[in-house]
């Protein structure tokens, strides 16, 4: 008896395994997109009131943080991506020290890629939104 209950438990991990291991993933991965995403933009965000667009250690890293998520970037890599986060700044007229900014809530991007996030913030009053994708620069949304 306990070898046939053994057997069966055996044969329903091995039928069962792959798709409850697939489900319990991509939760555990959406919920670490939305709280990466949060994580992302607050800490840009953070630097851009902090210390604005200063050569300071948290500006750099919020460069990295823009530019692909990661938290440090080689030297050339983050040269080449400093005019380009200067020029996202200055799309909404934020190239200098930002004086509040609150996030809100995130929604999955229609239309984007399937792993594209909108992050709507506020910043000094106004509503923005910001799209974030893994490995890629945050941009604004339309």
């Amino acid at each position: 008896m306990k070898k046939a209950l053994a057997v069966g438990v055996l044969l329903l991990a091995w039928l069962l395994g792959p798709k409850l291991v697939k489900s319990i993933s991509a939760r555990a991965t959406a919920s670490e997109d939305l709280e990466g995403a949060r994580a992302r933009v607050t800490d840009v965000l953070d630097a851009m009131k902090k210390d604005g667009v200063a050569d300071t250690a948290l500006v750099q890293r919020a460069i990295c943080r823009w530019y692909n998520g990661s938290g440090l970037q080689p030297a050339d890599v983050l040269a080449s991506q400093l005019l380009k986060y200067y020029t996202w700044l200055r799309e909404k007229d934020f190239f200098r020290k930002i004086q509040s900014y609150q996030v809100g809530s995130i929604d999955k991007a229609g239309g984007e890629s399937d792993r594209a996030l909108l992050v709507h913030v506020t910043i000094e009053g106004r509503p923005y939104t910001i799209v974030v994708e893994p490995d890629r620069p945050l941009r604004w949304a339309k």
